[in-house]
């Protein structure tokens, strides 16, 4: 499976979305229904960390994804916080970008940062 999404063992309002290997339309679409899903049944807010670990390739269309994501955001994500350490995850931050220039709800709070450790400490200042 090319991606896994899990809650932090040490911080139960963030879910870890990590991908690898090669990542299809459909596997984006599963990310976001398991995500928005352990989200709505979160009390209080969550944040999420995106990681793109050894990914090979990513589709084309990802936008059309971020749009549908938009659409059906839970009203209680926080921040969503990209790890941009690896070219493809350079990519995703600068499609995340690209969201925020044309609106999408999905990318209106969104950090992107260099590292997992840089991730936490965006949460923690989204928080304070």
């Amino acid at each position: 499976m090319p991606y896994r999404v899990y809650i932090d063992d040490h911080h139960p309002n963030i879910i870890h979305n990590i991908y690898s290997g090669h990542i299809t339309l459909q596997d984006y679409y599963d990310v976001i229904e398991k995500t928005y899903e352990m989200i709505r049944n979160t009390d209080g807010t969550v944040h999420t960390i995106l990681r793109y670990e050894n990914v090979t390739s990513n589709p084309p269309d990802v936008m059309k994804v971020m749009r549908e994501a938009s659409r059906t955001l839970p009203p209680n994500i926080g921040l969503r916080v990209v790890v941009a350490d690896t070219p493809r995850a350079k990519v995703a931050a600068s499609l995340a970008k690209m969201g925020r220039r044309l609106g999408m709800a999905l990318t209106e709070n969104i950090a992107v940062v260099k590292s997992i450790d840089e991730a936490y400490v965006a949460i923690k200042n989204s928080i304070a």
